[in-house]
């Protein structure tokens, strides 16, 4: 038995050395791991047998198993070698696609078909992801690295420009000519692409065509764009404010956003307006009655400048009650003027234009600033209990409030009635009569400024007719721009009162006296001592305000102060001051006690309202000039046809591809980009519409430059890179500037991983043993990470294994010992018997 015994001992030896000779020859494959020998005893007893006298019968090889500890890492310059730093193992599928594989080698290419593939053509599988890279794990596939995108190619939509135009470069007056460098100043180029990825080169002109002046503070620059040999014209585009809302223009060159004016448009045709045209200022003025130019020589001649003497026998007749009559702004109650007062002063007076313009302003103002009749509005209401007939009346300024109750009971219910009496609203203030004695000719304007304004003069005495050159005429309101818009008054605040406003309150002698000074007119106003509430102080204020007059001792009209409103303005807790007037002549300014707030109050100052004449845009071609309009639909057009009158909104246009800076250097239009018309493409490749931003565009002292180029579409992409996260991720760069994620890498994992089998490779096979393979990504939990550009080299520790050779090849020696004894032996019992 020995002899047997020994020779297991053999096989178990050889086997030894087999599996250590193994692993030393796999010590430089990628993801090899070590394979160990496993032995067992070989005992053998009957149930008769006495087991503590039975001799063993050798040893078996139980199995060769796998050592599944982490390798070394080793890197390369192959984007694709992957390593696993951790557990798992890559899923991989047969080049046939019949079987599933694992493995830890990680050395990868790229087949003929782009899949990722190792060296014995067995494929990657990879997750699919979406466009945030999370994956799939139910949806696999081959791992596969296209070469150039498909699809990706954008048409180009959206150019961006940032440009710097130099400040002082040579204004261009000649008609531009591409092939004539001298008619333009600069020039850019850059491709552009259609809906297939194909490149067209689109080159862009600058020409200088205007620097900034006092007119037009403002340096323009054209531009001519061309694709290819093809010029584009730029579109009509509708200019937008700061919050990107379309702007409107009405006749007063007021512009205003959508949703201001979208409830007065119309579809009505217009005038073709243009932003920056938007620059015909002018200066608003009353509605004026001019009479005839008075001769200085002859017969009839009257020298208003030096004056006439008082007893001048021209002056009969026009010194008298009744020399014309006037109305303003249609009041409805037009006053007479009289120049009987001149009559009264001294013998030595001459009587010049400006006396009786004087004279006259002053009839005009005292007599329209003064109401004249009275409007009353009654309420009536069913009383809603039982009521006693009463009457109360109560006054505040010039405005008179009764309430009447009847008698009355639940069943047969009295009533209330509410009347209010205050003036007529026809209070006109700031007319003038005036003598222009560069032309001879008296004139009278209304007191405000405008289209609205309107001046009468009739019942013109003959005396006036012949001395003054008046006549009977009205000047209406106009409906078309001409006079321009109201101007506006002096308006004046005070600070916050100390007094309580919210109830009554008492004015005393050391607070009841206020320093006015209104149109030149200055005064001290009083007001009585007593107690008054928020609204009967204010009325009372005002109406002594209103009282204010000039001091004149030659017995003329003097200059009376009418209009002035006084209130309380509840926003910022002050009184507030408005003059009855309006325009630059326009003044106010009070002083009282700190207690009304009025202690530290600035002057107030009226101003002449300025107004732009929008001017047509007229395009000349040929040398005949062309009015241009805007039809019902929009468009362009330089026919007539429906055109009546401009409407109370235009739409306010950007020029065509003009680009526009103020003096700062700062882009004024076209802000948000300039839109080219269609440009429809050779060989049916179909049709280009590109918008160009210029908003990051400057004009500044330095050269030309380009500070930034963008667009938004792209031509098809060949692969210029591969990166494959430590998750797993892999993206994809693009010669087109496109990145793409293209899936996920997986590892798979067992329940027992030594239970794998192993088929050559360095690849596995599950069995039942190791159990059905998990799926997951790299970095997830029981899944180790991945390491790109390295691979992992095999677990064998060649130390170890050349003290297993020395351990195989002693075991092997002293087996075939036991042998040669057993057979020395065997030998010594033959020759016993010889």
């Amino acid at each position: 038995m020995s002899f047997y015994t020994s020779l297991t001992g053999l096989n178990a030896a050889t086997a030894m050395l087999g599996v250590t000779s193994n692993n030393i020859s796999n010590v430089g494959t990628t993801g090899f791991k070590r394979s160990r020998a496993d032995f067992g005893d070989i005992f053998a007893t009957s149930p008769l047998q006495k087991a503590s006298s039975t001799v063993g019968q050798g040893v078996s090889l139980k199995q060769v198993s796998q050592e599944f500890s982490q390798g070394n890492i080793s890197f390369s310059s192959n984007a694709l070698d992957l390593a696993v730093t951790g557990d798992g193992f890559f899923p991989m599928r047969s080049a046939d696609g019949l079987q599933e594989l694992f493995t830890r080698n990680g050395s990868f290419l790229l087949n003929e078909q782009f899949n990722v593939v190792n060296s014995s053509g067995q494929r990657l599988m990879a997750a699919t992801v979406d466009s945030t890279g999370s994956a799939n794990i139910n949806e696999r596939v081959v791992l596969t690295i296209p070469q150039k995108t498909s699809g990706d190619a954008k048409q180009t939509s959206l150019v961006s420009l940032g440009l710097n135009f130099p400040a002082d470069a040579e204004v261009i007056t000649e008609p531009f000519n591409r092939s004539n460098p001298a008619t333009y100043n600069k020039s850019t180029a850059f491709t552009v692409y259609d809906n297939g990825g194909n490149g067209y080169l689109a080159t862009i002109y600058y020409t200088k065509t205007s620097n900034a002046n006092q007119n037009v503070p403002f340096n323009k620059w054209q531009t001519n764009v061309f694709v290819g040999e093809d010029q584009v014209a730029a579109s009509l585009v509708q200019a937008t404010d700061a919050n990107n809302e379309r702007i409107y223009v009405n006749q007063y060159g007021q512009t205003k956003p959508y949703s201001e004016v979208k409830d007065e448009l119309t579809t009505a045709k217009t005038q073709l307006f243009s932003l920056d045209e938007l620059t015909n200022k002018k200066i608003s003025i009353a509605a004026t009655a001019t009479g005839n130019i008075v001769p200085e020589t002859g017969a009839s001649s009257y020298d208003w400048v030096a004056g006439l003497p008082k007893g001048d026998a021209k002056l009969a007749g026009l010194l008298t009650d009744n020399a014309f009559t006037v109305d303003v702004d249609n009041s409805g109650s037009p006053v007479t003027v009289s120049l009987a007062k001149l009559a009264a002063l001294p013998a030595t007076t001459r009587i010049t234009g400006d006396l009786i313009a004087q004279e006259a302003t002053n009839q005009l103002i005292s007599k329209f600033g003064t109401s004249r009749g009275t409007t009353t509005t009654s309420t009536s209401v069913t009383a809603t209990g039982a009521t006693e007939a009463s009457s109360v009346t109560s006054t505040v300024g010039s405005v008179t409030t009764t309430v009447v109750t009847t008698a009355g009971t639940l069943t047969s219910p009295g009533t209330i009635t509410t009347t209010v009496t205050k003036p007529a609203s026809n209070e006109r203030y700031g007319m003038k009569v005036g003598f222009d004695a560069v032309n001879k000719q008296f004139f009278i304007e209304s007191g405000t400024t405008g289209d609205t304004s309107s001046v009468a003069l009739s019942a013109v005495s003959t005396a006036a007719a012949t001395a003054m050159g008046l006549k009977s005429q009205a000047v209406a309101p106009e409906a078309v721009a001409t006079r321009g818009i109201p101007s506006k008054p002096a308006i004046t605040f005070g600070i916050t009162p100390t007094v309580n406003t919210a109830t009554n309150f008492s004015v005393d002698a050391t607070n009841n006296k206020f320093i006015v000074t209104v149109d030149g007119i200055k005064s001290t106003v009083t007001l009585p001592v007593r107690e008054y509430s928020l609204a009967e102080f204010t009325q009372a204020l005002e109406n002594e305000i209103n009282n204010m007059k000039e001091v004149r001792t030659d017995g003329l009209t003097p200059k009376e102060i009418s209009g002035v409103k006084v209130e309380f303005d509840n926003t910022k807790r002050a009184f507030k001051f408005t003059s009855g007037t309006s325009g630059a002549d326009s003044f106010i300014k009070i002083s009282g006690e700190p207690v009304w707030g009025l202690s530290t109050v600035e002057a107030g100052r009226g101003e002449t309202s300025t107004w732009i004449l929008p001017t047509q845009r007229v395009d000349v071609v040929n040398g005949t000039p062309q009015p241009k309009y805007i039809d019902a639909q929009g468009n362009e057009t330089t026919s007539t046809d429906g055109y009546v009158g401009l409407p109370a909104w235009s739409p306010v246009y950007l020029d065509k591809g003009e680009l526009t800076f103020d003096t700062g250097g700062n882009l004024v239009s076209p802000i948000e980009g300039t839109q080219l018309e269609t440009v429809y493409l050779a060989g049916g490749k179909g049709a280009l519409r590109i918008n160009i931003d210029y908003s990051a565009s400057t004009q500044f002292s330095s050269a030309f430059a380009v500070l930034s180029q963008s667009q938004d579409g792209a031509p098809e992409g060949d692969l210029v890179g591969v990166t494959i996260g430590n998750d797993g991720l892999v993206s994809a760069s693009f010669s087109n500037g496109s990145q793409k994620s293209l899936a996920k890498i997986l590892l798979a994992n067992f329940s027992s991983p030594v239970g794998l089998r192993q088929i050559g490779d360095s690849s596995f096979l599950a069995s039942a043993a190791s159990g059905r393979p998990i799926l997951g990504t790299p970095g997830s939990a029981g899944f180790g990470t991945l390491r790109a550009g390295a691979t992992e080299r095999a677990n064998v520790d060649l130390t170890q294994e050349l003290v297993d050779l020395i351990t195989a090849q002693r075991n092997f020696q002293a087996n075939a010992k036991a042998i040669e004894t057993s057979s020395t032996m065997t030998s010594a019992i033959i020759n016993l018997r010889s």
